[in-house]
This record gives C-alpha cells, sequence and structure tokens, in this order.
C-alpha cells in the first residue's frame, strides 16, 4: 500500500508540460537562454537556445525564427548541465541496519521477500533517482538474477545499465556453510571448470550492460580473472572490480578491468597503475551524517565515523593526486524512508568535505561516469546529438555545488520530469 502510495504521488506531482510529449514522440522543443557548462574550461557559457528533437540535442545556438511554431521553454539564464549518473546502486536490496549483518538481511530478502515486492519497491527507488537529477545509473546486482531488466527503458526511471548478478568464488559474500542454492538467488558462482567465454555470453544475452565481478577471494586467480575481462571486452561489456583489500586492488588493475568499485585499500602502485591504465575508481564513500548514524546503530567508539572517514578522503585524495580517473558511485542499499534520489546526492555533494573540488565532483557524476558506460558521446555531456538528458539550475554548480539540491528542470530523454 506505501509503494503504491509512493508511486500515487509521484505521477501526480509531475509537471504539466510533459503533456507536450506524451501526445506526440515526434515533438520538438527549444530551450531558451540557457548557459551551458563546459567541462573543458570549467566555465559556463553565454545564454544560447538548445534545439531538442526526438529525445535528443538537435542543434546549439539555434536561432528561433518568428514564425517558428516549435513548443519554447525558457530558463532565463539559468545553469545548464547533464543529468547526473550513478554508477553504483543497489535498487533491489533493502538492509534493515548498517553493515552488521549483511549476510542475515540478503537471507531475509531471498526468503521472504517476493520478486514483485523487490520491483515494486525499487521501482520507486528509481522514480526517486530520477526526480532527483539521476538520469542514468548502473545497478550492480544483489537483484535476485536479472531482476533490473524490466525496470530499463522506462518513461519515469533513469536509463538503467545492469550487470546481473556478481561473479564470486563460493561462498560469496555468505558465510561458509551457507547452501549454495540460497548464495545463487544473488550471486553467479564460479568453480575453476567454469566455461568463462560462455558464460559471459549468456550475459549478454540475458540483457546485462557489464560484467561485476568479486575479486578478493584467493580462489579469483589471475588467469580466471584474465578469461572474464576478455571474453566481457569480446562482448564491448566494461567490467566493474569489487575489491576491499590491497591483494585484490592490484589484481582486478593487473587484469585491467575498467573500473574498481569502493577501492577501499589500495597501494600507491597500484594506483600508479590505474592511472596508467586509465582504470576508473568509484570509491562508494557514505557522507559522514550516515557514517555517525551508523555508528550509533553499532554502539561505537566516539571519533569512530570521523577517523573512518578521513581515512577514506586521505587514500581518495592519493588517488586524485596520481591522476586516477574518479567517478561517482552512491552504493546505498539500506531500507530508509528518506528519499532514495536524495540520499544519492547528499553522497555525492559529500565530496566537497572530501577534498575535491566542485569541478572534479561534477565530472565524476557526469563526464567520467559516462566514460565507464561507453557511452560519453551520449550522455553526461550537453553536445549536439546527445540525448537530452538535462538539469537546469539557478546558481552556479561550480561555485555552488548545493545548489544541485534545488533543480529548476530535470530532463530525460527530451521529456521534462
Amino acid at each position: 500500500m506505501k509503494v503504491l502510495l509512493y508511486l500515487v504521488i509521484f505521477l501526480s506531482s509531475c509537471s504539466s508540460i510533459r503533456g507536450i510529449f506524451d501526445s506526440n514522440p515526434e515533438s520538438k522543443l527549444v530551450l531558451l537562454n540557457a548557459r551551458i557548462v563546459n567541462f573543458e574550461s570549467g566555465k559556463f557559457g553565454p545564454a544560447t537556445n538548445l534545439l531538442i528533437v526526438k529525445g535528443k540535442i538537435k542543434k546549439v545556438g539555434y536561432a528561433l525564427a518568428s514564425a517558428d511554431k516549435t513548443e519554447t521553454k525558457d530558463l532565463k539564464g539559468a545553469f545548464l548541465i547533464p543529468g547526473l549518473i550513478d554508477l553504483h546502486t543497489h535498487l533491489f536490496l533493502f538492509q534493515k541496519s548498517f553493515d552488521q549483518n549483511l549476510e542475515r538481511d540478503l537471507l531475509e530478502e531471498i526468503n521472504h521477500s517476493r520478486s514483485q515486492e523487490r520491483i515494486n519497491k525499487a521501482k520507486v527507488r528509481a522514480s526517486e533517482m530520477l526526480e532527483s537529477g539521476f538520469t542514468s545509473i548502473r545497478d550492480l546486482g544483489n537483484s535476485n538474477q536479472f531482476l533490473a531488466q524490466g525496470l530499463k527503458k522506462k518513461r519515469h526511471f533513469p536509463r538503467i545499465y545492469s550487470s546481473g548478478p556478481g561473479l564470486a568464488f563460493y561462498p560469496g559474500q555468505f558465510s561458509v556453510g551457507t547452501d549454495k542454492a540460497i548464495i545463487q538467488n544473488e550471486y553467479q558462482l564460479l568453480d575453476d571448470e567454469e566455461n568463462i567465454k560462455q558464460l559471459i555470453t549468456k550475459f549478454k544475452f540475458k540483457g546485462a550492460d557489464l560484467i561485476k565481478v568479486y575479486v578478493d577471494s584467493p580462489k579469483m586467480t589471475d588467469s580466471i580473472l584474465n578469461k572474464i575481462v576478455r571474453s566481457s571486452h569480446r562482448l564491448k561489456m566494461p567490467v566493474s572490480a569489487h575489491s576491499e583489500s590491497l591483494s585484490g586492488c592490484f589484481k582486478a588493475a593487473k587484469a585491467s578491468v575498467d573500473s574498481i568499485e569502493h577501492g577501499l585499500k589500495v597501494s600507491n602502485s597500484c594506483l600508479k597503475m590505474m592511472a596508467q591504465k586509465k582504470i576508473i575508481l568509484v570509491p562508494t564513500d557514505p557522507p559522514l551524517r550516515l557514517l555517525k548514524q551508523r555508528a550509533g546503530q553499532m554502539q561505537l567508539k566516539s571519533g569512530w565515523a570521523k577517523k573512518w572517514y578521513q581515512q577514506r578522503a586521505l587514500r581518495l585524495q592519493r588517488a586524485y593526486r596520481k591522476k586516477v580517473p574518479l567517478a561517482f558511485g552512491s552504493d546505498l542499499f539500506y531500507d530508509s524512508p528518506t528519499h532514495f534520489g536524495k540520499l544519492s546526492l547528499e553522497a555525492l555533494l559529500s565530496y566537497k568535505r572530501a577534498g575535491l573540488s566542485n569541478l572534479t565532483i561534477l565530472k565524476m557524476a557526469t563526464t567520467n561516469a559516462a566514460k565507464l558506460l561507453n557511452r560519453e558521446n551520449l550522455i553526461g555531456t550537453v553536445r549536439e546529438n546527445a540525448y537530452a538528458d538535462l538539469i537546469a539550475l539557478k546558481a552556479n554548480p561550480l561555485k555552488k555545488l548545493a545548489t544541485l539540491k534545488n533543480p529548476i528542470m530535470v530532463m530525460k530523454n527530451g521529456k521534462v520530469q
């Protein structure tokens, strides 16, 4: 009932301008007087017009003739940036408490939650992400087998790029002794005899856009990881490596994965290799506020949250100094009543406290993220022939990043949300 109420509220609150597009899929729209971000110069250009046709930016600098009957929307000098991208989401995972017992909550999700219930709750999250300006997201598993496929290409959700179940050796993120049949609900378990090439082909056929692999296990040898990367790249599927250990990070970098997720422990030598190979770090660092909340729930010592946050901020600054490309991923999966998109936005804004500039943070959630998805000409940019996934802001986000919390307009695929 609660999920249905959320959906009704969301649908009823959408802007009336939708009618322009819903009635005619061939409709055109001209955005007037928009100042477009230039990530290369780190500045916004003068006010200009954009012609949008069939969900794409047809022309930047469009001259609107007096006799032109095209629908218009005057942005009155607003600052225009690409729609945001969150590269590390778990739409279908609803953990009850902060990391106290992930295994227990996963088992409860598997044993007691029907697939349709998970789908309905995930739909609410997806809608909230788009409301907050996230026009594209990656869903990285813990979504049964391929539940995320059903949410793709929906009008009121972001563009969703999904991995399907993560590739892992037994017991995955469960304890030794857990029934393999249970683990297989959420992970793709490997063994030494696994036909990697055939497995990756199956994932591609199922609709996966990328491959997620857990690399910390000693069973994940260089040989097996190399086969996974080669087989995935052959099908033009990026590989994202879940890594929390020094050895896992080095192993993943050596195998030339496309991104390292989390990277909790990373040596300078690994950072150097990542920079050389342009392997993207998706740090998934939570905001300090959430860490303090977690510390309270777990009855940890005073100062734990601040110390933990500072340690992660220092490793992030090391990566930045080594010129490792950074991209944004929230990694939020707690069953919280808080608006999911606002939580993700809070995580993005928190990198300011970690010492990164506004420009760097914006690029993490736009241009850099788009590169990891192999979509840099279509999303994460405001250019001709790119998707019209756009955010209009009253203030300059390069000077005031918090303005992201109050967009004038969120547009996905040429449709105002």
